[in-house]
């Protein structure tokens, strides 16, 4: 069966191609139990990452039931709780007073307006929301106010504004949410001391829904990765859907081509859908571009024959799904 040959891979690096209902977060988890109690790792020298603290909880929980595990020092989490650990313990490191404070998305709008306020700059022009729009999405793409090139007098107006809020940032020791990944980033790029100590100390990195990474989580992976440890990578280009938060579903291909000595394991039964529904499915989606491939199939029966319906605009749609 594919998903034990997943989960039973001995190659340095693998990266599983899972379709919609096929099992990818179980195959994840069945991993590290397998790693654990075949392969004798330490629970402590393996990182697990997922992109939600539900799909953390629910493979520590697993975990725990499967092998008696204490859960509470696991490297299982978000790529920002990961990061946030990592920064709790190298606080000096990251230039970081040791009781830094988390700002969410609604505080850094409430920072925009009074570094806007306080520069006399109207904010009826460009909105504090843009403002953090445009610091998120450079911090994503590792990139700091000091990197940017003015190409216009717009980007000039957003730099300032992220130049200003560096510093306010960095003058209270706080850090939001691109900023725990981007100074974890920072930290392992620039210590070598402290990027030692993680090669050494994880010897299995898992990563689950890879093609929801963006670039600076990815880059993230590699500086964990080393000759001596091992990358597991769980995904499915085909249901990438957060390109528009900086997701880049090529992450997976680009995966297969840098790391050496890797094992391609596709899972494509679905255990969800009916055979009629993935028929179509799999007709539709073979266009699109830059995908690794697969094939989703079912043991289950056809089922009922697909009904489509044409809205004349998104009113119309909605009033449709209402009625059914």
């Amino acid at each position: 069966m594919k998903p034990k040959k997943a989960v039973t891979n001995v190659s340095q690096n693998c990266l599983v191609v899972a379709g919609a209902g096929s099992g990818k977060t179980r195959v994840l988890t069945q991993r590290i139990i397998w790693l654990i109690s075949q392969k004798n790792y330490s629970p402590l020298s393996i990182l697990a990452v997922t992109f939600t603290n539900k799909a953390a909880n629910e493979i520590k929980s697993r975990l725990s039931e499967s092998l008696n595990l204490n859960i509470q020092n696991l490297w299982v989490g978000t790529f920002h709780g990961i990061c946030y650990r990592i920064l709790r313990q190298h606080f000096l490191a990251a230039k970081l007073d040791k009781n830094f404070q988390i700002i969410d998305s609604e505080d850094q709008i409430r920072l925009i307006k009074r570094i806007l306020k306080l520069n006399s700059i109207d904010e009826n022009f460009i909105s504090p929301k843009q403002y953090v729009n445009y610091i998120n999405r450079k911090k994503d793409s590792s990139i700091r106010s000091k990197d940017i090139v003015d190409k216009d007098f717009s980007e000039k107006g957003y730099k300032h504004i992220y130049q200003l809020y560096e510093e306010y940032c960095n003058k209270s020791s706080l850090v939001d949410f691109g900023e725990l990944i981007l100074k974890t980033k920072e930290i392992l790029e620039s210590n070598d001391e402290i990027s030692k100590y993680y090669k050494n100390n994880f010897k299995e990195i898992l990563v689950d829904e890879f093609q929801d990474t963006n670039k600076i989580q990815y880059e993230l992976i590699k500086l964990f990765s080393s000759k001596q440890n091992s990358v597991f990578a769980v995904g499915d280009d085909d249901q990438s859907i957060y390109g528009w938060r900086g997701a880049v579903s090529t992450n997976m291909n680009t995966f297969q081509k840098e790391f050496q000595d890797l094992t391609l394991v596709r899972l494509e039964q679905n255990y969800r859908s009916t055979s009629n529904i993935l028929n179509a499915a799999n007709h539709l989606i073979k266009n699109n571009d830059d995908r690794l491939g697969k094939n989703l199939w079912t043991s289950d029966k056809s089922g009922e024959p697909i009904k489509y319906f044409i809205a004349y605009n998104d009113y119309e749609e909605a009033e449709f799904v209402i009625e059914k």
